[in-house]
């Protein structure tokens, strides 16, 4: 009976204790949490400081800018892994639990994301083979985009299209499918095919595309040009125009040549046919 008493009277004092310096262990914790949390922030700052600065002096270095990104985003995630760390320890969690938690969560992550980690190996593989380079010109056929390549980040690369618009696209389906990098070299081909009508002199039709490549003013002179016909249509017959212009001219000399053909054609009197019916009434 003495002992039911005693554990009774012990087991009060214990929790008239906890409810007495409950306040102060609330207003302690609040503490920390408010330190912890200006910490964080402050650590933040300087992290991207950091990357900033570290990114400047690659810069200077002439390193391959894709490469410099993809370093700068890894260093970032580095020190913010382990300013958690830091974090969770100063709460009192052990650093072993810490690791095995994150072993376990990286474990159940990775089942999860498998396409995160293939845009990962993806980006690393086009950092180390360089199929192209931040400020190349690329067309690829995963998603049918193309564009200027305008930065190669961890998981996504980004490209800068004609329209100005800016479309992010996953590293894995860059580094398995094809692309064209059409900065690779400093010259394109120029194709163009036009019809016209059958009653057209074919030698004729040749003689004003002839003409309108030579005065073509993006056409490089030094290369040669062809002007042949390629196929008889239904209603016309298709000539091809053949020539080479600077790769950062391209857009242009296409517009140009478009526009050029259009005006040459409706000069010489040549017609270009275009889908019709005729009814007949009986």
């Amino acid at each position: 009976m003495v002992s039911e008493v005693t554990d009774h009277q012990i087991s009060e004092n214990a929790l008239h204790r906890f409810f007495k310096n409950l306040p102060d262990q609330a207003m302690q914790f609040a503490i920390q949490v408010a330190v912890t949390l200006l910490v964080v922030l402050v650590a933040l700052r300087l992290i991207r400081m950091l990357v900033s600065v570290v990114k400047k002096s690659l810069d200077k270095t002439q390193m391959d800018a894709g490469m410099s990104g993809f370093l700068c985003s890894f260093l970032s995630a580095s020190l913010k892994v382990l300013l958690l760390f830091g974090v969770l320890s100063s709460f009192g969690v052990n650093s072993a639990s810490i690791v095995a938690l994150l072993g376990s969560a990286g474990v159940a992550i990775g089942l999860a994301l498998q396409g995160g980690l293939s845009n990962l190996i993806g980006g690393l593989i086009i950092l180390i083979l360089k199929p192209f380079v931040v400020g190349d010109y690329i067309s690829e056929d995963s998603h049918s985009h193309e564009g200027t390549v305008q930065e190669i980040g961890l998981f996504y690369t980004q490209l800068y299209t004609y329209d100005q618009k800016v479309v992010v696209l996953p590293n894995g389906d860059l580094a398995n499918t094809g692309v064209i990098n059409m900065t690779k070299q400093p010259r394109r081909m120029l194709e163009m095919k036009v019809g016209v009508s059958y009653d057209a002199d074919i030698d004729q039709t040749k003689q004003v595309l002839r003409k309108v490549m030579e005065e073509l003013p993006e056409s490089l002179k030094q290369e040669p040009f062809l002007v042949f016909v390629d196929s008889l249509q239904d209603s016309s017959v298709l000539f091809g125009l053949r020539c080479f212009v600077k790769t950062s001219n391209y857009f242009r000399a296409k517009c140009d040549l478009t526009e050029q053909v259009k005006k040459a054609l409706d000069l010489a009197g040549i017609e270009i046919p275009y889908p019709q019916m005729d009814l007949h009434q009986r």
